[in-house]
């Protein structure tokens, strides 16, 4: 048998990646988990960025979400607001900046032999 393929998805990950999430994306990073989390716009995907950035953490891709929200929702706290798409915006990552990717380490391999 081979190793379980596990993976993480985080949809609308409320307020991008808050303080709340800190210990689970710590766990993400320090185990390589490959994670892909949903963000409501373009301004919480900069903060979510953000905060990855400031954990070390690799970003792989990001951007406009092919599988966002089609019905338009209203902003709550601001109906004068135009509205917005839910999940509009994602980002993807997996372990920590200075860790390998898998097709990083399996070139290297290859150089070894």
């Amino acid at each position: 048998g081979g190793a379980a393929s596990r993976c993480v998805a985080g949809f609308h990950a409320t307020q991008g990646l808050s303080e709340g999430w800190l210990p689970t994306l710590l766990l993400l990073r320090d185990y390589g988990i490959p994670s892909l989390f949903t963000v409501y716009n373009e301004q919480e995907l900069k903060y979510s960025l953000q905060i990855l950035a400031e954990l070390e953490v690799r970003v792989l891709d990001c951007g406009v979400n092919p599988f966002s929200s089609l019905k338009p929702e209203q902003v709550q706290s601001c109906p004068n607001k135009p509205s917005v798409h839910c999940n509009a915006q994602y980002v993807r990552f997996q372990g920590a900046v200075d860790d390998l990717g898998p097709q990083q380490e399996e070139e290297e391999e290859e150089e070894k032999i």
